[in-house]
């Protein structure tokens, strides 16, 4: 520091000594934290917009899984349809007049097929010899479809990319010329076996192809002028696949090999929504391969932290002022006694928790000398608890981790051992592994969410179907149910599931033969509520078990015995509360009736 700045400064009065170093230690470093406070702030709402943009885009992506798979299925049905598969053998033929009657016969198939899922815009069949049957829901015409114009189909990319592998090929989507406009659909394809000659290969490609605006509409559901954000769809070469606005369909996004990222940001801006400041963040779903994209307007977003920033400035700037005004009448109270506190402070900052500051007095700074003490000690605790939760948070997930399984390993592997029944004609057992696909796919997705009772009735009857089967149909089952609650009712996945498991496990244990489970479904109360009745022939439990089970407290309670039935009347008391009722009817060996009452909505 030079000379006359050090004589100038000590020539002050401490007064002036204060306030002007007031100014310098507090005034500009409150402007920078400011400032900095303005960039951090800033930076971690831009990275919770975009983790909160992620996990809507997976969403997004897992919603789009699932429409693709529903038109999955209906390719799996028709590979698996023997009377399209001997149809096509003889459109290969030499008969014309049964290649007439196949060709009749195979449109009406895919006419079925082509009405059970909306947004089917074509469902076409291409064999090896040329020969296409191809249903169009627009037209419904058997002379003007979607491939009117395209001759020989083989020769199309979709036919050529799938005819030799055994897999779903989804191709993103194209353009398609028709004389009452362009069509944009994304196909789904997959070649066809003769499963009774397996060696002849492919004998053909079946091709669904779907109008984009599914997409769309999984997109952007409500989009509008005024929206601040929206969402696209790209492959992984910058083609787009689904947009907002239909004329840029199927372009390459300008300059995407540069960066993806910021060449989607730049083309959204420019043909959908022309934000003044805008921002992107991708998601490459991994079935599809396809990037999902977002785009939001920034200046819309962060709006309201730049009026708080504004207003935090206001009231700094007001606060400096009003303590340059009171700091000359502090000045003589606080000399003594801040030794003290900045020397417990210094100590806090070197890591000594253990401090308690003493002043003398009753004073201002007697209550901070307290109320630093009352921090220290708060801080102590609060750190002691940080390590404490820590701990449990790093031992929950590695328990996490442990229990983690992926169910697509499972389909999977179910999904490969089906083929391998099936290549040693062993059916039985290919149903049973197609059954315990669906119970496995069934129960893991979304156990909390409400299914219509159509649904957990077709999904126990599967269950019940692979139990006796486990069990050497050594139980038969019966199930009724009321139309008007299967076609209008809902109930919560699995809801009703441990009962019936419990009744083959522990009601129908050591029976061999004769067993009987039946499962009832009705309205009661006028409809207000529905009446659930499971009864098996079985064991039966003793009164002790029984009085238990019908104690609500009890049954859902971790003394109620069982896991599996505790599980269950916890989740029935959870749902419902006081609305859903039980009463269980048992006597040894001489079955068990329960009997459960749910509200109807």
């Amino acid at each position: 520091m030079p000379r006359f700045v050090k004589q100038f400064y000590g020539n002050l009065r401490l007064s002036k000594k204060m306030l002007l170093s007031f100014l310098l230690v507090s005034v500009i470093p409150i402007l920078i934290i400011q400032s900095i406070s303005y960039v951090v702030i800033t930076s971690s709402m831009k990275q919770n917009v975009s983790e909160l943009t992620v996990d809507s885009l997976q969403q997004l992506g897992d919603r789009m899984d699932i429409t693709i798979q529903a038109y999955g299925a209906i390719l799996e049905q028709i590979y698996v349809d023997d009377q399209i598969i001997e149809n096509i053998n003889l459109l290969n033929g030499r008969d014309d007049q049964g290649k007439a009657a196949a060709n009749y016969i195979i449109t009406n198939r895919l006419k079925t097929f082509a009405f059970s899922q909306k947004g089917i815009r074509s469902i076409s069949i291409i064999t090896n010899q040329g020969v296409s049957v191809v249903y169009d829901t627009k037209t419904a015409s058997i002379i003007e479809n979607l491939w009117s114009g395209a001759g020989d189909l083989r020769r199309l990319p979709v036919y050529r990319n799938t005819e030799s592998v055994q897999k779903i090929v989804l191709t993103p989507t194209e353009r398609i010329a028709e004389t009452r406009g362009d069509a944009y659909v994304f196909h789904l394809s997959k070649a066809l076996n003769d499963l009774r000659f397996p060696g002849k290969g492919t004998i053909a490609v079946v091709v669904i192809s779907v109008e984009e605006q599914i997409l769309q509409q999984l997109c952007n559901p409500s989009l509008t002028e005024q929206s601040h954000s929206m969402n696209f769809i790209l492959d992984s070469n910058g083609q787009v696949v689904s947009y907002p606005k239909e004329e840029f369909l199927t372009q390459r996004i300008p300059h995407w090999e540069n960066g993806l990222k910021e060449a989607a940001r730049a083309f959204a801006a420019e043909t959908a929504l022309p934000f003044h400041s805008s921002a992107s963040i991708l998601y490459r779903e991994p079935s599809t391969g396809w990037i999902l994209c977002n785009v939001y307007d920034q200046n819309y977003m962060f709006r309201d932290i730049r009026r708080i920033q504004l207003l935090t400035v206001i009231l700094g700037l007001s606060v400096i002022a009003v303590s340059i005004l009171v700091i000359r009448y502090t000045v003589r109270t606080i000399t003594d006694s801040t030794g003290i506190v900045i020397a417990g402070m210094r100590k806090v900052r070197e890591g000594d928790l253990n401090v308690a500051v003493q002043v003398e007095g009753h004073d201002e700074i007697h209550d901070i000398s307290s109320h630093f003490n009352n921090m220290v000690k708060s801080l102590r605790q609060s750190m002691e608890e940080t390590n404490r939760a820590a701990n449990q948070r790093k031992e929950a997930e590695i328990r996490a981790l442990e229990a983690q399984i992926n169910p697509h390993f499972l389909y999977n592997t179910l999904d490969s051992i089906n083929w391998m029944a099936i290549e040693h004609e062993e059916y039985e057992i290919s149903r049973m592994l197609c059954d315990l696909g669906i119970i496995l796919r069934y129960s893991i997705s979304n156990s909390n969410l409400k299914v219509s009772f159509q649904e957990e009735i077709d999904w126990l009857k599967r269950y019940l179907e692979l139990q006796r089967s486990r069990f050497n149909d050594s139980f038969d089952f019966e199930i009724s149910a009321d139309p008007d609650v299967l076609r209008i009712a809902k109930t919560y996945k699995l809801l009703f599931q441990p009962f019936v498991e419990n009744a083959l496990i522990h009601g129908l244990q050591g029976i061999e033969e004769n067993g009987r489970v039946t499962v009832e479904v009705l309205w009661a109360d006028q409809r207000e509520s529905i009446h659930i009745v499971i009864e098996d022939n079985g064991n039966g439990m003793s009164p002790e078990l029984v009085q238990k089970y019908n104690d609500r407290t009890r049954a859902v309670s971790q003394e109620s015995g069982s896991i599996g039935m505790h599980n269950a009347f916890s989740r029935l008391d959870m749902y419902y509360k006081d609305r859903a009722s039980w009463k269980i009817i048992s006597a040894i060996g001489k079955g068990t009736v329960i009997n459960l009452k749910i509200p109807a909505t």
